[in-house]
């Protein structure tokens, strides 16, 4: 390994009795073993055996008898959580021969799924997650924790789901009840689809508004509010059973750079990360929050130790994933934290551009991690190859003393005592829990009434910033073309299906015509500049995703949106903009007679030739247009300070202040 520096790692010892034995060595073969056949979700060999002490004896000596069950490499697989998005090139959302032969052979930990892994279907997830555990069990495993990161807004997974408003969008209400409602109603719904983990909330406080990878998935850049939103919503999850997981510690609202696509640095003091950023982490020990996922972020004032980057030879600091100093001293020992600590996947650039997978994972075990997430990449029968190596790695490396066996049984304890106190080791799974998930189904996920709800919070998240000669709410004329201009086509599918919802309920008179264009303002910008003309009101959606959509110099999207505006105004039409992504691109917006925020730029991505969604979708942008045609007021604050734009940058100078609004 690479390493500037070095330090000795100490674990206390949980089980003296326990051995590090490596009794089951996987097979070695990358070949798919071809006598395996799947398991159904429905298999009644999938039903684990009743057990007499599930109801008396405690949850530690439950962990104690299933950990001194466990060999050296089963303890190692407990600790993986890996994802199969595709398998053989295509989506993975049904259980084939090859896939349930892998789950067999290797007892992971759990599985994390993606939108890539769902449809629209409810039944298709819950047949999906059901065979996940039937084929674990078969094989000899444990019940899997099976989690998705369904935070709202814009990160969301379930396509049969509701989407509801997004962080930033729910603080913008100023009522805290709301992130209670949004996390009842998404762990209502990973409930009924067979889900027990739920990688959110974002704990993040943004407050550097380029950030490129949280921005609206963080409730504000006020981490008192943060604090309070995400405890809230903690709490609505623990109504279903959930695991909730705070992320991405201790922050990651303050950086400039993706952790996906590279390596963040911020340089804040750990006096100034107490002061911000790690005061939601501490709420939610306080709240025990049972599990917090990691960030793939340098600290250099506070973790000192580098290695040398496998992609450059450049030394880098340990990102808090991989430093002892973040995940056992500050975490576990000064916030106090027991519970389950996450990597966030490291399958991320941050980590897979600049660590080997071995020293990675030896880094990350060393610093009091206990799940690595998406350790390898898992998509065709290839992944047997990876596995084994991987899995051996860690066990040479125990072996060998550089991974204290101290290490793997206390992460492995924190899994099970998780496991066994949500009740994924008791529930019976197999014919009659997927049937009563398939009964059940359709009454509890994306329902009318968990819309109706998403709808609400997003009326009054909408924020009015402007309102020039009151032109909110707009009275519609007889006759009058309403014309809506989009980025983008589920911006148009959400607004036409409001349009069409606002006529029925008699709020738009029935004679008026919404257009919906979608025109991609930077490909055929021309057809929407056409579509302007003759319009009673125009309505304009702007879309920021990161600092460099308002240089107009590398960006042209909010630029085209500008000349939009720009154009109905010189035509003494009225114009109304609405900013659905991040609300830093406001003061841009500001040549048109009203200015609206959402604060989510996700809309209707499936909609049939009524406007009726089809798939999950989103009521945000709804919202607002509830406000403009006035069948509710604009309620909304601002839940971040927005800045002045000087040349195609943000400044330090607040336009407008964090809880400003129009009234």
């Amino acid at each position: 390994m690479m390493m500037k520096q070095t330090k000795a790692i100490f674990g206390a010892v949980i089980f003296s009795l326990l051995l590090s034995g490596c009794g089951r060595n996987p097979s070695a073969s990358s070949a798919v073993p071809q006598d395996t056949e799947a398991v159904s979700s429905t298999s009644p060999s999938a039903v684990p055996s009743a057990s007499s002490s599930a109801e008396t004896d405690t949850i530690s000596e439950r962990v104690n008898a299933s950990l001194a069950k466990m060999d050296l490499h089963t303890k190692i697989e407990q600790m993986m959580v890996p994802a199969i998005r595709t398998w053989n090139g295509s989506n993975f959302i049904s259980m084939n021969d090859e896939t349930a032969a892998l789950l067999q052979q290797y007892h992971f930990g759990g599985i994390i799924l993606f939108a890539e892994n769902m449809t629209s279907d409810s039944s298709q997830a819950i047949q999906l997650t059901q065979s996940l555990q039937a084929n674990a069990i078969a094989g000899g495993g444990l019940p899997l924790f099976i989690g998705t990161d369904q935070e709202s807004g814009n990160v969301y997974r379930l396509l049969s789901g509701t989407v509801m408003p997004s962080s930033m969008a729910l603080a913008a209400t100023g009522d805290p009840q709301n992130a209670y409602k949004t996390g009842q109603i998404t762990s209502k719904e990973l409930k009924a689809l067979g889900f027990n983990l739920d990688y959110a909330p974002d704990m993040d406080v943004n407050t550097n508004p380029n950030n490129p990878v949280i921005g609206i998935r963080s409730y504000s850049d006020d981490s008192a509010i943060v604090a309070e939103y995400a405890h809230q919503f903690t709490m609505g999850m623990k109504e279903n059973d959930i695991i909730a997981t705070g992320k991405h510690f201790p922050g990651h609202g303050d950086t400039a750079t993706d952790s996906h696509t590279g390596l963040p640095q911020v340089n804040k003091t750990k006096a100034e990360l107490e002061n911000t950023d790690l005061i939601p982490f501490k709420q939610a020990v306080q709240d025990g929050t049972e599990m917090i996922m990691s960030a793939h972020i340098q600290y250099p004032q506070i973790e000192t130790e580098t290695y040398t980057s496998i992609k450059d030879g450049r030394e880098v600091y340990l990102p808090s994933t991989l430093s002892h100093v973040m995940i056992t001293d500050i975490l576990r020992n000064e916030l106090g934290f027991d519970g389950v600590v996450t990597t966030d996947s490291l399958q991320m650039n941050a980590i897979k551009d600049n660590f080997s997978t071995s020293d990675a994972a030896e880094l990350a075990i060393n610093a009091g991690v206990d799940c690595l997430l998406m350790p390898v990449d898992i998509s065709d029968a290839s992944a047997y190859a990876q596995l084994d190596a991987y899995i051996q790695s860690i066990a040479d490396m125990v072996n060998t003393g550089a991974i204290s066996i101290d290490m793997i049984n206390e992460a492995v304890t924190r899994i099970l005592a998780l496991k066994y106190k949500r009740g994924i080791m008791d529930t019976a799974y197999g014919d009659a829990h997927t049937a009563s998930l398939l009964n059940n189904a359709d009454a509890l996920v994306g329902t009318a009434e968990n819309y109706a709800i998403d709808r609400t919070i997003s009326d009054q998240a909408a924020t009015l910033l402007q309102n020039d000669s009151q032109i909110i709410p707009f009275t519609v004329p007889e006759g009058a073309k309403i014309t809506v201009l989009t980025p983008n086509s589920q911006q148009a599918g959400i607004c036409g299906y409001t349009f069409n919802r606002l006529t029925d309920e008699g709020v738009v008179t029935a004679n008026a015509t919404g257009w919906m264009i979608s025109e991609e303002y930077g490909s055929k910008f021309q057809a929407a500049s056409n579509a302007i003309a003759g319009s009673s009101l125009v309505i304009v959606t702007s879309l920021m995703l990161n600092g460099s959509d308002i240089d107009f110099n590398r960006s042209s999207e909010v630029y085209n949106m500008c000349v939009l505006i720009e154009r109905a105004k010189a035509q003494g039409i009225p114009v109304i903009a609405v900013s659905t992504g991040l609300p830093y691109d406001a003061p841009l917006l500001a040549e048109a007679d009203a200015v609206l925020c959402t604060y989510d730029w996700v809309g209707a991505p499936r909609v049939d030739a009524n406007w009726v969604p089809t798939q999950a979708y989103s009521e945000s942008l709804a919202g607002a247009m509830d406000v403009i045609f006035g069948k509710v007021k604009a309620s909304g604050k601002l839940p971040v300070n927005i800045f002045s734009i000087n040349n195609g940058s943000i400044t330090s100078d607040i336009l407008w202040p964090r809880g400003y609004a129009v009234q």
